[in-house]
């Protein structure tokens, strides 16, 4: 079992490594870390001399960004944006066609003689649906309530005699 101070120091160095851009992720500069605890290697030995880049020679080794990106990293970002790029020449490729066939659309409706037809016979054909409706009146259902009070005697509805 591993104790407190022992993991204290793990992830202390773990964080150090991932903070100089030694590793690329925290997992495995926890792993690069434990293996150099283990083997007593946490701090380097006074006689080995640490290589510190200077900023303007870590600026030409990441072209010029200065982030630490490392080549891979680059790389990735710069094949990313090809297949952006690629995916932005396709959009407007469609974008063009679909244009194009708007307007060679509107051109063929612009060309097609248009059928005029007189305000007046529109007008009576709108009449002649009007009084067709009117024709067509429904006489009311028995269940609909339509009736008036002459229309049925009360005597009919009740029963005024005896009970037997």
């Amino acid at each position: 079992m591993m104790d407190i101070e022992k993991m204290k120091r793990i992830n202390a160095l773990a964080r150090e490594l991932k903070d100089h851009g030694i590793v690329s992720d925290y997992d495995e500069a926890y792993k690069q870390a434990e293996k150099m605890i283990e083997s007593g290697m946490e701090t380097p030995p006074a006689n080995e001399e640490i290589s510190i880049k200077p900023y303007s020679e870590a600026k030409q080794n990441t072209g010029g960004l200065g982030m630490g990106f490392d080549a891979l990293e680059i790389k990735n970002m710069k094949d990313k944006i090809d297949a952006m790029e690629q995916q932005m020449s396709m959009i407007f490729m469609k974008m063009n066609e679909i244009i194009s066939e708007i307007n060679r659309l509107d051109k063929r409706r612009m060309d097609s003689p248009i059928e005029v037809r007189d305000p007046k016979e529109v007008e009576e054909k709108q009449r002649e649906m009007q009084t067709s409706l009117k024709k067509q009146e429904v006489e009311p259902h028995p269940r609909s309530g339509d009736y008036k009070p002459g229309d049925v005697a009360i005597e009919k509805m009740f029963y005024f005699g005896g009970s037997r």
